[in-house]
């Protein structure tokens, strides 16, 4: 089976500020490096360790509700865990 996607490419070449627009919330800068952390986190195949309470912020920011965390741990809701089949068939 041939490689689709290498994980790779998601760190090079690294995000700079001048590729993002300043908002009243948040400079090009803060964006870049959110970026960087962020394909980082997704090239390390989602380490657990990677996935800080800085991280998971700026994504709920992003995307809404995501999951639930506490002490440094992702967690699904039980209305997540009733309603989705885990594992995924």
């Amino acid at each position: 089976m041939s490689i689709v996607f290498t994980t790779n490419a998601l760190l090079r070449p690294r995000f700079s500020g001048n590729e993002f627009t300043p908002t009243k919330w948040e400079s090009p800068d803060a964006k870049a490096e959110f970026a960087n952390k962020l394909c980082r986190f997704i090239a390390a195949d989602f380490k657990e360790a990677m996935f800080t309470k800085t991280l998971y912020r700026r994504l709920s920011l992003c995307f809404g509700h995501i999951a639930h965390y506490a002490d440094g741990t992702v967690m699904r809701s039980k209305a997540v865990r009733h309603s989705l089949p885990w594992p995924p068939s």
